[in-house]
């Protein structure tokens, strides 16, 4: 690299550790223009930092940066789920469905959901060689948008769909049930189970053709591998899993997940196809793994 890309690099991750450092001094993750202006200078840098491929790399392995990683996306995590708690509370002070839908209408991401949701069940679809008869999202959270999504999908092109959300915490699935309830009588057979992922209470999955994980489950690979075989052993063969993973600076948010880390699960699962990267700022992918165990 030229010195002026080695200059940038460094600029990069002094202001990067300077962020963590500021986000890990809030004692609480509710919305605040202080708050926000945190979050929206590490979201600038993740998604839309103009850096070559090998200054990408440099970022990613320099030590005082992957010594931050695990913080930094415990912290992320945190912070995501406030803000969806926050937009939950919102919703749910609307007085009919009308309301509900114009103020969920205006949450900052839809527009990622609506352009996303259509292109991911294509790519389920292929591999399954059907549209799904049931999806089940795991860390579906208090405002479950891509459930809501993937329903909305399923409705406009007159397919048959069941939806489970599955959360670890029970105050987010009974925010989520209100605000399917307040959204209209076309959620109500919408499924709701309390569980940790990861975890030996997980339902059985074996009626569900698909399966999200949420993109915040697992702080590392190994976290998100060891949640994919739980899944897995719970599911019926040839049934799907689906990731959204990432790519350039995002993977400081979340773990990029690549072929080579499910080969010690290929006795469960084994990749089927992948598309990358998705429309949107954020340019996730998403990998479809067949359940083969």
């Amino acid at each position: 690299m030229t010195q002026t890309e080695t200059s940038q690099v460094e600029d990069v991750i002094l202001e990067l550790l300077e962020l963590i450092e500021k986000l890990s001094t809030f004692s609480s993750f509710s919305p605040s223009p202080e708050l926000d202006d945190v979050l929206g200078r590490i979201s600038h840098i993740c998604h839309q930092t103009q850096v070559s491929g090998a200054q990408e790399d440099e970022i990613l392995s320099d030590p005082r940066i992957v010594q931050s990683i695990p913080t930094l996306r415990t912290l992320w995590a945190e912070a995501a789920g406030a803000l969806e708690d926050d937009w939950a509370r919102k919703i749910l002070t609307a007085k009919d469905t009308d309301e509900a839908k114009s103020l969920l209408a205006t949450y900052p991401r839809i527009q990622n959901y609506k352009t996303t949701i259509p292109i991911e069940l294509g790519v389920i679809s292929i591999v399954l060689q059907r549209f799904p008869k049931k999806v089940a999202m795991l860390g579906s959270g208090p405002l479950p948008l891509t459930s809501l999504s993937i329903k909305n999908h399923a409705i406009e092109k007159n397919h048959a769909l069941d939806v489970l959300n599955v959360d670890i915490v029970p105050e987010r699935i009974a925010a989520s049930k209100q605000i399917f309830k307040l959204l209209g009588s076309e959620y109500d057979a919408i499924l709701h189970f309390v569980s940790d992922a990861s975890g030996t209470s997980l339902p059985d999955l074996k009626d569900s053709d698909a399966v999200y994980l949420a993109s915040l489950i697992g702080v590392s690979n190994e976290d998100k591998v060891n949640v994919i075989a739980n899944v897995a052993r719970r599911m019926s063969k040839d049934s799907v899993i689906v990731i959204r993973s990432s790519s350039g600076l995002s993977r400081l948010l979340w773990p990029n997940l690549e072929m080579k880390d499910f080969s010690r699960i290929s006795d469960l699962v084994e990749p089927a196809l992948a598309a990358q990267p998705l429309s949107g700022p954020t340019k996730h992918s998403v990998v479809v793994l067949r359940v083969v165990g």
